[in-house]
């Protein structure tokens, strides 16, 4: 039986794997808005606030990830492949981004 859209061959990812890429993205937005934050100190107090503001919130996105996961007994291959994800950007050279 032929699926509909079974030319895509993009891996399926499980749970660990999307958990550990959506922490990595709200890790790296947390960061940047945290950066963001400290550039508009100086002359854009509003700004600097909102973007702090931005950052707690990934910064509890992300707590929430690390809770599922200890919940779903998922934490020790969670934080391996949240290393291994993290290692391969640094030693690719890719830069965090604002998407």
């Amino acid at each position: 039986m032929e699926q509909v859209g079974s030319e895509s061959h993009e891996p399926i990812l499980g749970t660990t794997e999307l958990l550990a890429l959506a922490s990595d993205h709200e890790h790296r937005e947390m960061n940047c808005n945290r950066h963001m934050a400290f550039c508009f100190l100086p002359f854009g107090l509003g700004i600097s606030h909102l973007m702090a503001a931005l950052g707690a919130v990934c910064e509890q996105h992300f707590n929430e990830f690390k809770l599922f996961a200890q919940r779903l007994d998922l934490s020790a291959d969670y934080k391996a492949r949240n290393y291994l994800m993290t290692h391969r950007q640094i030693t690719s050279g890719s830069s965090p981004t604002m998407a």
